[in-house]
C-alpha cells in the first residue's frame, strides 16, 4: 500500500526525470527514492518509458541503472 510520501513522490517523477524540481524538493525526492523499493521501482519504469524510448529510436546504448545514478549525481 502506498503512503501519502509514495503518491507525492510518484507523481513528480517526470518533473524529476525532465530536471524541472526545485532543488529542496529535488533532495528530499531522491532521499525518498534511495529507501524506498516501491517508488524506485516506479522511477525505473518512468524512465524506461520517457527515455528509453527515445533512445531506441536513436538506437543509441542504454544502461538503466548507469542511467539513474547519474541522475541522482547530477543533481
Amino acid at each position: 500500500m502506498k503512503n501519502a510520501e509514495c503518491e507525492t513522490v510518484q507523481k513528480n517523477i517526470p518533473y524529476f526525470i525532465d530536471g524541472k524540481m526545485e532543488s529542496a524538493d529535488t533532495l528530499a525526492f531522491i532521499r525518498h527514492i534511495r529507501g524506498c523499493k516501491t517508488c524506485m521501482e516506479e522511477l525505473s519504469v518512468e524512465y524506461l518509458v520517457l527515455v528509453g524510448v527515445k533512445r531506441l529510436d536513436s538506437a543509441s546504448a542504454f544502461n538503466l541503472n548507469k542511467e539513474l545514478k547519474k541522475l541522482f549525481y547530477v543533481i
